[in-house]
C-alpha cells in the first residue's frame, strides 16, 4: 500500500477500505502497478493499494505470500524470492519493522 500515487505505472480506481490490526480502517482509492529497484538494480513490480491517508507505505508479508512470493528472515534482514528471483530485501529498524533497501521507479522501464 502507499500514499503516493505519482508512483503508478498503471492504475484502476476503486473505492474499499481496510483494517490494520489495531482496529485502524482507511479507505483504498485505486490499485496498480508499482515498480520498485532494489540495491543490485534489479527492478520488480509489485501490484499496490492507493491509500492517501497513509503516511508511510505498507507491504504485507501475508499478501506476498499469497502471489507465490516466498519470504525468510536473518538476523535484522528479510529477503523476498519469486521462484529464483530476488524481489526485495528489507531491513529491521526496530522490533518487527522493516525498511526497504531500494527506490520507486517512476514511469515506464524497457528491459532488453
Amino acid at each position: 500500500m502507499t500514499y503516493n500515487s505519482d508512483w503508478f505505472n498503471s492504475f484502476k480506481e476503486l473505492d474499499g477500505t481496510f483494517m490494520r490490526g489495531d482496529d485502524w480502517g482507511r479507505s483504498i482509492k485505486g490499485s496498480g502497478t508499482v515498480q520498485t529497484e532494489i540495491h543490485d538494480g534489479m527492478i520488480s513490480k509489485l501490484d499496490c493499494w492507493y491509500v492517501p491517508e497513509l503516511w508511510k507505505n505498507l507491504v504485507s508479508l501475508g499478501i506476498l505470500a499469497k502471489n507465490g512470493m516466498r519470504y525468510a528472515g536473518e538476523g535484522e534482514w528479510v529477503t523476498v524470492i519469486k521462484g529464483s528471483l530476488f524481489i526485495m530485501k528489507r531491513k529491521m529498524i526496530c522490533e518487527g519493522i522493516y525498511i526497504l533497501e531500494g527506490s520507486t521507479v517512476m514511469g515506464l522501464v524497457a528491459i532488453s
